[in-house]
């Protein structure tokens, strides 16, 4: 079973706060992501017909929706961070592994929900994203970080053109990029119009442009690197 729409809708947005340069950003999204515990566990115990009458703190939620163990742990152990984030403490500020950490326990939390086509309807560009907050969570690893960084901010993304089919062609050891057409002709560069400018799109700072325009090309990059599946 798939999760509701609204629920994938909410994700995109916390995904596009997290992978944008945004002052607090991982503040932003931790305090998103454990609203969307709450609202994503309420949502199907409704789906059940269940009553939500009497679930008055989070730990009641949670166990009313079935979810036990070390997940729940952490949930909570969040929720009391978040509480102090947003009601007690303006300079506590939140790491991008930690945030990256709360992200894949709450796709853990869906798949626990919706059982493992929860993510099912997502856009490609957010299980693509997903993959790299996976790469940056804690279980993430940190040479892989650093080579995709290198890849993504390196190659010249001016050279792909919408809907051209290309191959990814990793040169490892110069750390480049280098996408052709089938016909192993370079693509031709893409030039800004006059009402646009220019950005390093393959910087961390502009990721969430990066994901949402190339996903299928930073997917293959993902692939090719090894990088985990979400």
């Amino acid at each position: 079973m798939q999760a509701p729409i609204e629920i994938i809708d909410f994700i995109e947005a916390i995904l596009s706060i997290f992978f944008y340069d945004i002052k607090q950003r991982e503040r932003a999204a931790i305090i998103l992501i454990d609203n969307l515990v709450e609202v994503s566990c309420k949502a199907k115990l409704r789906e059940g017909k269940k009553t939500l009458s009497g679930l008055k703190e989070l730990d009641d939620v949670l166990k009313a929706a079935g979810i036990r163990g070390e997940l729940k742990k952490r949930l909570l152990r969040r929720r009391k961070e978040r509480n102090i984030m947003q009601h007690d403490l303006v300079a506590v500020t939140v790491s991008h592994e930690h945030c990256a950490d709360s992200l894949i326990d709450f796709c853990e939390l869906l798949r626990k929900l919706w059982g493992k086509s929860a993510l099912d309807s997502a856009p490609e560009w957010i299980i693509c994203a997903l993959r790299i907050a996976k790469l940056y969570s804690r279980s993430g690893d940190q040479d892989k970080r650093a080579n995709l960084e290198n890849y993504l901010e390196k190659y010249n993304w001016n050279l792909v053109l919408e809907n051209e089919k290309i191959t990814f062609q990793p040169a490892l050891e110069k750390m480049e990029l280098e996408f052709k057409s089938f016909t192993g002709i370079p693509i031709g560069r893409v030039k800004p119009n006059a009402n646009e400018i220019v950005i390093s799109i393959g910087s961390t700072k502009h990721w969430t442009l990066l994901l949402k325009k190339f996903h299928k090309e930073v997917t293959i990059c993902l692939d090719d690197m090894g990088i985990d599946v979400i």
